[in-house]
């Protein structure tokens, strides 16, 4: 999902333009890891260590919503001093952020707005996406109008750092702008927003309008009832059912009656947070010049921006042709299947204690190599957390005829990346050859859901067909 924010940065001459390393004219690039993000940017150490910490709050701030808080890996961030230079690395002159994944994990992409958070559209943005990430992570079943509508939900959260609180609820002016404008489409026809394709203009954005007010009026006026719905959606329910279950005694035209008055009276009440005391020790270190263009190429390759990714490629290998993290991206840019292979050999040679590079490895080797599964299951050996390995080696065991025991392995990659479409897709694949049915179905709509705010139509449609025939699977 791209970002659009209305302020405009102005630039002064093209010297800041290109994030560099120190070694070429720019400034130093730090790694900070706090309890729950890796950050790497190029802003003064101070405003670094304040931009990782007003991350630590962003996420204080938007877990009550939830059910359960995720316990996944530290979140990854590229944070750049201003858009300006995350639009020169991506190519991308529209881009002020995104949320990516690549062989590696999820990737947030960010850049400094003014000091960091001040900026209210910057901070909608972050706790947008990381609404959706957590959404994926704390719900194992969430519908893409419940999604969506959280998302938009839990933007407009504030946080006062000085007295550590935050404020959840406030209205979001352009969504509530479009309700009073087209009205409320009712819930029973927002079910269909993943299945159905529609033409008509302005749908997506009058449907989104609709399911920001809905969650919006549920977290006001039906509390228990939405903690009911969000708890089973957590222990993996089918969303219609839990729906009915949890919404039963308010039947359909009673609950559209009440949102109407709910619209009608205009009062919007907000949520008071206490943050708590938050733990904020971080690691820090300076990121090696090599190291750097590592890191621009990742941020580039991850938007698809090959050219750049391969020109950060090269700068890095001059620079620290021995660095690992140069090494990983060395093969990642490489552009043919024996230059990857050769690369990935090479990385293990030097690192044989690395888990990445016989993950790239086993990746760069064609499908039907029988060392293929050797290199994943050293992989899986030197990091038990690599949920790629895990998932290719689930879908390796499964085309040897073992899909039973695969399902083991495609579930616990789920659990360790419960938000990457790649995982969700491998593992209803393995389920359904299994002829585990429901379980594809399950996993396969889960898939959908995380997709959506970000997908090509293109996408959406090999995904709704491969639902079709798991649904169709007996």
């Amino acid at each position: 999902m791209k970002w659009s924010l209305a302020l405009v940065v102005l630039i002064s001459g093209c010297a800041h333009v290109t994030p560099e390393c120190s070694a070429h004219g720019g400034s130093a690039w730090q790694e900070l890891a706090s309890q729950h993000f890796v950050v790497r940017t190029n802003l003064e150490p101070a405003e670094a260590r304040a931009a990782t910490v007003q991350l630590e709050r962003a996420r204080a701030a938007l877990l009550p919503a939830f059910p359960e808080a995720p316990s996944g890996a530290p979140l990854e961030v590229v944070l750049f001093r201003d858009a300006a230079q995350l639009q020169n690395v991506t190519g991308d002159p529209g881009l002020d952020g995104t949320f990516t994944h690549d062989w590696a994990g999820p990737l947030l992409l960010m850049s400094q707005t003014g000091s960091m958070f001040d900026s209210t559209p910057q901070l909608r943005l972050v706790m947008h996406e990381l609404a959706h990430y957590f959404a994926a992570q704390s719900l194992r079943r969430v519908p893409r109008w419940f999604a969506e509508g959280l998302a938009h939900y839990l933007e407009t959260v504030t946080i006062d750092a000085e007295a550590q609180t935050a404020r959840r609820g406030r209205a979001n002016q352009e969504r509530l702008g479009e309700v009073l404008r087209w009205g409320i489409l009712p819930v029973e026809s927002l079910w269909a927003w993943d299945v159905v394709h529609d033409e008509r203009p302005g749908l997506e954005q009058h449907r989104a309008a609709s399911a920001w007010f809905w969650v919006h009026f549920l977290f006001n006026e039906q509390r228990p009832a939405l903690d009911r719905f969000m708890r089973a959606l957590a222990d993996g329910e089918e969303p219609r059912s839990a729906w009915g279950r949890a919404f039963a005694q308010l039947p359909q035209k009673a609950m559209t009656e009440a949102s109407e008055a709910y619209l009608a009276k205009g009062q919007v009440r907000t949520q008071h947070l206490e943050l708590g005391q938050l733990n904020t020790t971080m690691a820090e270190r300076v990121i090696p010049d090599g190291e750097v263009h590592a890191v621009l190429a990742r941020v580039a390759a991850s938007t698809s921006a090959w050219p750049r990714a391969r020109s950060e490629v090269a700068l890095a290998l001059a620079l620290a042709p021995t660095n690992a993290r140069v090494l990983e991206q060395r093969i990642v840019t490489e552009t043919t299947p024996e230059a990857r292979v050769a690369a990935a050999r090479e990385l293990t040679v030097s690192n044989p204690e690395l888990g990445s590079g016989w993950l790239l490895l086993a990746l760069s080797l064609p499908q039907g190599d029988a060392e293929r599964v050797v290199d994943l299951e050293q992989a899986l050996s030197k990091n038990p957390g690599s949920f790629l390995a895990l998932s290719e080696l689930a879908q390796r065991r499964c085309a040897e005829g073992r899909c039973a025991e695969a399902v083991a392995l495609a579930e616990r990659a789920v659990t360790l990346a419960p938000e990457d479409i790649r995982v969700l897709s491998a593992c209803a694949s393995v389920q359904s050859k299994a002829g585990q049915c429901a379980g594809a179905v399950a996993t396969q709509e889960r898939a959908l859901g995380v997709l959506s705010h970000r997908a090509s139509a293109q996408q959406k449609q090999q995904l709704l067909a491969r639902l079709a025939e798991y649904q169709g699977c007996r």
